[in-house]
């Protein structure tokens, strides 16, 4: 069995980050406001965008946590973690 390969994720720049974060916010608020108006077809066509979206910020978030130095220290508590 052969392992595909996957070329490098190139990281994107922090703005761009952003612009993603807060077009996924838009579709977003736009899900709840065509559920509230009982329209499926348009709820669901905010659902469908916001799928590659969501893919490439895991990514780029992803990729970006794993690049950072990990704590020596097992008892070191990240932040949002019980």
């Amino acid at each position: 069995m052969s392992k595909k390969h996957e070329p490098e994720l190139q990281p994107i720049r922090q703005d761009a980050l952003i612009e993603l974060a807060l077009e996924l916010n838009r579709l977003a608020s736009g899900v709840l406001k065509e559920v509230r108006k009982a329209s499926a077809l348009k709820g669901l066509s905010n659902l469908t965008a916001m799928r590659p979206l969501q893919e490439m910020l895991i990514d780029q978030l992803s990729n970006h946590l794993h690049k950072q130095p990990q704590p020596d220290d097992e008892t070191t508590v990240i932040p949002g973690y019980l």
